[in-house]
């Protein structure tokens, strides 16, 4: 495991917005900085970076943490491989102990399959750059097809050999597990014969690198322009864990910068002809899994950089199919969609390698159109088949057009679609809340019948009755412990009062002092109970700041817990949230009396949090005292009962007094 001392050398260099800007566009408002959620799918920004106190936090899914959370939750890694992922990006040393068996257990199959991977990667790319056949079969290739070094590098193309076993061989030389190649999809294994075979032979190889950098798939492509009568111009890794189709974009990590700097993404079918728009100066462009349609997941990834899409496909069918696949998707994204046509027998790749940067932009600038009149466009042309023009209509447009939640854009469509097709603008409108209506309708059923199934579920644990009301629901404890927390991290350090002795006491002190050693109260939340343990061990400690110690702490549930209190979501009431405005208060009377009332407020919480306790107890101890065994049961049940209820009446006109701690 990573010591303590790294782990606080790589919180201290991993900046929160410079991670997270690794991953997604973040635009600066305020003190925050915000963006689009990349772990639900929304289309009004929710997601907040605070810089100041070193956290994330989304106000739609409720996800926070630190950086390195931020890490974990983005690339599914464990604690540890997040960690060492950032030292990488900071060129921080890592000296670990050795990992016990267990925990090689846990993290060996994706740790394998990424190394086994990479491995390949870099075996494709040396035989590429290094080998005779490389150099001769699929160097020759793509400089027949205008790659210069320097794309072919940034885009890490390889070449296998083709034979059956070279990748085979290599791996064993360096004891790489076969069954982990098998696994990752980049080796196969031939029951009959017994043995093991490349998946890859005499091809092209186009690495799949996701977002963060890392290589999940492969394509190959069969070396010939003319690919008439080829049985797979492409072999494609087939799916693993590593390597998810409909999550993947092939360019994505080439491309982010890009998309973020021009805030456009253009989509195209394969991955040369992404290449050769990097190559003609282009470079804010990808493509999906396998030249398939454009999925939920990949828009969501897209608009995480950028809200506009423009759509490339070729002008064959296929590509008119994955047009309208994209435009749905995208549109339901919350994304602006344009399409653009180039000219007849031009593809992406083609079209690249005659212009440059500009004049691919200018022809882009000149003959994109909006997803709308594209579709219009489409049903003008059956305009003597009224059949089959009301049948695109219904099929195409009104359900795109449905899924524009922004009225005002709706009606600017309506009136645009409207005139194209020299329709009525109300008829138009009618039959897309017609849409939307069943639409609707649709999601409230699948709602309904999941709550039905809810219901079901908990009929048997329906509560009885004749029962006390008992307090024992988790978040009625939780929110008072989250209270006192949330104070501990945000004024912890503040004096509130001053004893007899004349000693300062902090609110960590008093929190510490009336919960662990006056009443020695635990808490009903674990990692709670451990966070007061660690303030109550520390708070003396000199420079000692309880929202920096628990954001960074080894425990991701704890740091995340600190990041989740932190956020703006939970405030603490206006005279804590004030502290900024009243600590430049001069006049000591004034300090004084925001001091008292600190103190107060502090008080009560703890009182009311005592009280809850004091309650969930006396009606547990009646339920106890219903289902006694024996008398004397009977009898202690009923002592107990009658203390706390006396405790209860204390603590109850502690409550009605509101005690102010005495100066």
């Amino acid at each position: 495991m990573i010591d303590q001392s790294t782990i606080a050398r790589i919180m201290d260099a991993a900046q929160i917005v410079d991670v997270v800007s690794d991953y997604m566009t973040l635009k600066k408002r305020g003190a925050n900085w915000w963006g689009v959620c990349p772990f639900h799918n929304e289309k009004t920004p929710s997601f907040s970076v605070s810089p100041a106190k070193g956290i994330f936090k989304c106000f739609g899914c409720g996800k926070g943490g630190n950086a390195v959370q931020f890490v974990m939750e983005h690339e599914h890694l464990t604690y540890h491989d997040a960690l060492c992922l950032l030292a990488k990006k900071y060129h921080i040393e890592i000296q670990e102990r050795e990992q016990t068996d267990d925990e090689k257990q846990q993290e060996k199959e994706r740790e394998s399959l990424q190394t086994v991977t990479e491995f390949a990667a870099k075996f494709f790319e040396e035989t590429l750059h290094n080998t005779d056949e490389g150099q001769s079969v699929g160097m020759s290739y793509l400089r027949e097809r205008g790659f210069s070094d320097d794309i072919i590098r940034k885009f890490r193309i390889g070449y296998a050999p083709d034979a059956w076993d070279t990748l085979v061989g290599a791996a064993n030389a360096q004891n790489y597990s076969l069954d982990y190649m098998v696994k990752a999809n980049v080796c196969n294994y031939n029951d009959e014969k017994k043995r093991y075979y490349d998946t890859f032979r005499g091809r092209v190889i186009f690495p799949w690198i996701t977002v963060s950098g890392k290589v999940v798939a492969f394509s190959g492509r069969v070396l010939s322009r003319d690919t008439k009568g080829v049985v797979q111009k492409y072999v494609n890794t087939s799916e693993t864990p590593l390597f998810v189709k409909s999550n993947e974009l092939f360019g994505i990590f080439q491309a982010k910068n890009a998309i973020t700097k021009a805030d456009c993404v253009y989509i195209v079918e394969g991955q040369t002809d992404v290449i050769s728009m990097h190559q003609c100066g282009v470079a804010n462009v990808v493509a999906c899994s396998g030249g398939s349609g454009l999925k939920e997941a990949q828009a969501h990834l897209l608009h995480r950089f950028t809200a506009n899409i423009i759509l490339m496909y070729d002008t064959d069918a296929a590509g008119e199919k994955y047009t309208d696949t994209a435009i749905s998707v995208a549109l339901a994204e919350g994304m602006n969609v344009h399409v653009v046509r180039l000219p007849e027998g031009e593809d992406p790749d083609s079209f690249a390698r005659q212009n440059n940067a500009n004049a691919f932009i200018d022809y882009i600038a000149q003959h994109k159109i909006d997803f709308a009149t594209y579709i219009c466009q489409k049903i003008a042309t059956t305009a003597n088949d009224p059949i089959k023009k009301s049948q695109l209509i219904t099929e195409q447009l009104t359900p795109a057009l449905a899924l524009i939640n922004n009225n005002i854009l709706l009606a600017e469509y309506i009136k645009q679609c409207a005139q194209l097709l020299a329709l009525s603008e109300e008829m138009l409108l009618r039959q897309t809340n017609k849409v939307r209506d069943n639409k609707r309708k649709k999601e409230q059923e699948k709602q309904q019948r999941a709550d039905e199934q809810t219901s079901t579920e908990t009929t048997d644990a329906a509560p009885d009755d004749n029962q006390p009301d008992l307090v024992t629901g988790p978040d009625k404890f939780d929110t008072q412990e989250r209270y006192i927390l949330n104070c501990a991290l945000r004024h912890g350090n503040e004096v509130i009062f001053a004893d007899d002795d004349n000693h300062a006491w902090t609110i960590n002190e008093f929190i510490v002092n009336q919960l662990i050693d006056t009443d020695n109260i635990a808490l009903r939340n674990p990692l709670h109970q451990t966070m007061i343990h660690e303030i109550a061990a520390h708070m003396h400690d000199n420079g000692f700041d309880a929202a920096k110690f628990f954001i960074r702490h080894a425990d991701p549930r704890i740091s995340q817990l600190a990041a989740d209190l932190l956020a703006d979501r939970y405030l603490l009431s206006k005279m804590f949230a004030d502290k900024e405005t009243q600590s430049s208060i001069s006049n000591a009377r004034q300090q004084q009396e925001r001091q008292r009332t600190m103190a107060d407020e502090i008080n009560k919480v703890i009182i009311e949090y005592k009280y809850l306790i004091v309650t969930d107890e006396l009606a547990q101890t009646i339920v106890a005292l219903k289902n006694a065994a024996n008398p004397q049961a009977t009898l202690d049940l009923m002592t107990k009962i009658t203390q706390l209820n006396q405790l209860k009446a204390r603590i109850a006109q502690e409550l009605g007094e509101r005690i102010i701690v005495k100066f």
